[in-house]
């Protein structure tokens, strides 16, 4: 896959709590405005270059 190889994979996971809780299912729902804004910065990431990811983190 083209965006394995060029190692654009990301995941949801940024925000998780020690007891395994992801805050993307919590706090992600009443912030679409944040999901939203790292969405973008994924796939355009030229319309946001100086983004700071709430929810997504990029997998090595």
């Amino acid at each position: 896959m083209k965006s394995f190889r060029e190692n654009k994979v990301f995941n949801f996971t940024a925000r998780m709590s020690p007891g395994g809780g992801n805050d993307f299912w919590e706090s992600g729902v009443v912030h679409p405005d944040w999901v939203l804004k790292d969405l973008i910065a994924i796939f355009h990431p030229h319309l946001l270059p100086n983004h700071t990811f709430v929810y997504y983190q990029k997998l090595n």
